[in-house]
């Protein structure tokens, strides 16, 4: 797969960052997410690398159309002259597609959002984290017009490494967060974002200011082995 050409694709589609001086941050009861599982492996195969497997529970693509739809209609002043985009959102990473062709094919129709997000999902969320591994957010989370979904996380070595630079690595990421989030932006305007968490910020000890009401899975203690997060392992930002 040749990430260049694919972003080609899509040139006026970009990750954007969720901050106290872009974003009002507004509390949906309509969005979801939580943990079910997650599991973790330490692979060696020449270098080492890690996945996380995870099942985790979301408002269906259909529920995420009918909050687009909603959304749109509820701020005339930032959809006026079609000057606008929306943002999906799932974890911490943030899609924002402007009006036009894209997402007319993101509002067709719920296995036409559930292609465009994957696809997205694998072009987008994925980046170096040092110099040795990059990582590979989510992958494709979304199965079907069903509530449970199946992200997995990689720290794919990009070169010759060994188990603690893999440790490194990994605590570096520092945390993966149950979030979910559609957004609307326009120019000269704060983001209004609707997000299963809270309506505030929080300056969490150790993961700085960060979207508040969420729990997350918590990497900085990892220590190179196989394990199975369980719900009482998870981390919670207030």
């Amino acid at each position: 797969m040749n990430l260049k050409t694919l972003q080609r694709r899509f040139p006026r589609i970009q990750p954007i960052q969720i901050e106290p001086g872009n974003t009002e941050l507004i509390h949906d009861d309509r969005l979801l997410s939580e943990f079910v599982s997650a599991d973790m492996y330490a692979i060696q195969q020449g270098s080492w690398s890690a996945q996380i497997l995870g099942v985790m529970n979301c408002a269906t693509p259909s529920q995420m159309l009918a909050l687009i739809d909603d959304v749109i209609d509820s701020h005339p002043d930032y959809t006026v002259g079609n000057n606008y985009a929306i943002v999906v959102s799932y974890e911490r990473f943030h899609i924002e597609i402007p009006f036009g062709p894209d997402l007319d094919e993101l509002r067709a129709g719920p296995g036409d959002y559930e292609n465009l997000v994957n696809l997205l999902c694998l072009i987008y969320y994925y980046f170096p984290l040092d110099a040795n591994f990059h990582f590979q957010g989510l992958d494709r989370p979304i199965l079907a017009d069903q509530p449970q979904h199946a992200p997995s996380w990689r720290f794919q070595p990009v070169a010759s490494t060994n188990r603690e630079q893999l440790i490194t690595a990994v605590r570096g990421r520092q945390y993966i967060p149950f979030q979910q989030g559609v957004g609307i932006s326009a120019p000269g305007k704060l983001m209004k974002f609707y997000t299963s968490g809270a309506s505030h910020f929080t300056n969490h000890p150790g993961l700085g200011t960060v979207p508040g009401g969420m729990r997350f899975i918590d990497l900085r203690a990892w220590n190179g082995e196989d394990h199975t997060f369980t719900e009482q392992e998870l981390g919670t930002i207030a």
